[in-house]
C-alpha cells in the first residue's frame, strides 16, 4: 500500500528540516514547494535524510516532481523502491 509511507515522510520532513509544525498538519496532498516552501537545497537533505532511514539510493534523475511533489507522491515513489520488505509496514 504506497500510503504506508506518509507518517515516516512527515516525521522525517519535520526532523531533518527542522520545521514547526505537528506531524498533523501535513497530508498525503501537502505540496513541499506550495505548501511547505521548500527550495531546491531543503529537497536534497530530504533526499538525503529518506536514503538513510529507508536505506535506498535515490539517482539524481529520480528527483522528479513526479517523485517529489507531495507525500503521497513520495510514498508511492517508495512504495515502488522498497515495497513491502521487513519493517516496511512500520512506517
Amino acid at each position: 500500500m504506497p500510503g504506508q509511507y506518509n507518517s515516516a515522510i512527515g516525521r522525517i520532513l519535520i526532523e531533518s528540516l527542522e520545521l514547526s509544525l505537528a506531524p498533523s498538519e501535513l497530508h498525503p496532498a501537502t505540496d513541499l514547494r506550495d505548501d511547505l516552501g521548500l527550495d531546491s537545497a531543503a529537497l536534497l537533505e530530504l533526499v538525503l535524510a529518506i536514503e538513510a532511514e529507508f536505506g535506498v539510493e535515490i539517482d539524481v534523475e529520480e528527483i522528479t516532481e513526479a517523485n517529489f511533489r507531495t507525500i503521497a507522491a513520495i510514498s508511492g515513489f517508495l512504495h515502488s523502491r522498497v515495497g513491502n520488505r521487513s519493517g516496511a509496514a512500520s512506517c
